[in-house]
């Protein structure tokens, strides 16, 4: 008696059975005809062996494990040892496997798909067999061999339900053909009801009572709209361009196009130290504030109006005056309070060519000294005389007192008063 399996029909073949390697065989040969159907594993090569030349793409089972394996490197296997010592000792030559199932969504003509793509076409769900490029039709790659169906919801249940009339007092009823997959509605009927009587009502849509007030949109729109204001939810009209430029308006929005506008549409004129900047301070809760270009520029430069300063140039810089009290003056440089003096022009006191006051020496601002005078002394007899000039040397009085004497000269000159300050 032959026993087979309840799902795919093998054959428990008895060890005894002669020929016993043909139902085995058969037995396996059903298993892989299963398991294509629903599990695509490409360039399968089997249990894994030693001293076996492997490339890449090519799988194989570890025996031990049950799991399969990916080549990465093309290599021979070892002699010896197990398919785990071998991955262990160069795991760069191998890389696990496992089926990846991805939905591909609603199948589409012209497209590449992949093993184990799930589709969808209609009410068929089907799953990709092979890597392919779909044909016009579902049904031609079916019949390819490309795809699976793996369920088929179209015979399940018909897309054309048909409805039946039930009568007055009746029961709606459904029922359901298993074999067509039709459900048939049974709706109950019967007469149409009286219709009310129109109520005349009062209220403000009565034609009587300004229903030409709402006629179209326009007109209702108008009729039925709020302004807004700073206290109340309604309607606001949007500024023109003009009017945002002039700021005038009190009941107008304005847009970030109108803004955009203003400042693209500035002049170009000129701006000047009394113009206006209007600002927010960050410091005092973004309060709003306003100066002009004078005191942004007196701000950024850090002196306060009124600040004195030393300049070696001929005009003033922008943003300062050029004093002109003090000219012709020399500086002078205190640690006290600072002011000015002299009388006369510092080009006179220390100009080129100046004379000093002239003064005549008397005797006794000369230096002590002598004078001496020579004369002649002649003596003899017979006609005969000898002259010796020593004998009338004489010297004069000592004069002069060895005394001072002093020239005018006036250096009082114009001064200005500095004092030298370093900035905190």
């Amino acid at each position: 008696m032959v026993t087979l399996t309840p799902n795919y029909s093998l054959e428990l073949v008895d060890f005894d059975t002669v020929p016993w390697h043909t139902k085995e065989h058969d037995n396996w040969r059903t298993i892989d005809a299963v398991f294509s159907n629903f599990v695509v594993v490409n360039n399968m090569q089997g249990v894994w062996q030693n001293s076996d030349t492997v490339a890449v793409g090519e799988k194989y089972v570890d025996g031990d494990l049950g799991t399969i394996f990916t080549c990465l490197i093309a290599h021979t296997t070892p002699s010896t040892g197990t398919f785990a010592a071998s991955r262990t000792a160069t795991s760069s030559n191998w890389e696990t496997f496992t089926v990846q199932i991805s939905n591909a969504g609603t199948w589409a003509t012209s497209t590449a798909y992949s093993p184990n793509d799930f589709v969808i076409d209609g009410a068929r769900y089907g799953i990709v067999q092979a890597a392919y490029t779909s044909s016009t039709t579902y049904d031609i790659d079916v019949t390819a061999g490309n795809i699976i169906t793996l369920i088929d919801a179209g015979g399940l249940i018909s897309e054309s339900p048909v409805a039946t009339t039930v009568a007055a007092g009746g029961s709606a009823t459904v029922s359901f053909d298993s074999d067509t997959g039709i459900f048939t509605f049974g709706l109950v009927t019967g007469a149409t009801g009286a219709t009310g009587a129109s109520g005349g009502g009062s209220g403000d849509l009565v034609a009587s009572n300004n229903l030409s007030d709402v006629g179209d949109l326009a007109t209702a729109f108008a009729t039925i709209k709020q302004a807004a204001s700073a206290t109340a939810t309604g309607v606001i009209e949007i500024a023109t361009d003009a009017e945002t430029n002039l700021g005038t308006a009190t009941d107008r929005a304005i847009t970030p196009a109108n803004l955009a506008q203003y400042v693209t549409g500035a002049t170009t004129a000129t701006i000047t130290s009394s113009d206006e900047i209007v600002f927010a301070d960050v410091g005092s809760s973004n309060a709003k504030k306003k100066t002009t270009v004078q005191g942004i520029l007196d701000l950024a430069s850090g002196f306060a109006s009124g600040t004195l300063m030393l300049f070696q140039q001929t005009n003033a810089p922008t943003g300062w005056t050029k004093e002109t009290t003090h000219d012709n003056k020399a500086l002078r440089v205190v640690t006290g309070t600072a002011s000015s003096g002299g009388t006369t022009d510092f080009d006179t006191v220390f100009g080129s060519g100046i004379n000093t006051g002239s003064h005549q020496l008397g005797i006794s601002e000369i230096p002590a000294h002598t004078h001496t005078h020579a004369g002649t002394n002649e003596t003899g007899s017979g006609g005969r005389f000898t002259t010796n000039d020593s004998d009338l040397a004489t010297t004069g009085g000592s004069s002069g007192g060895n005394g001072t004497h002093s020239h005018t000269m006036s250096l009082d000159v114009k001064y200005l008063d500095l004092i030298i300050c370093s900035k905190d």
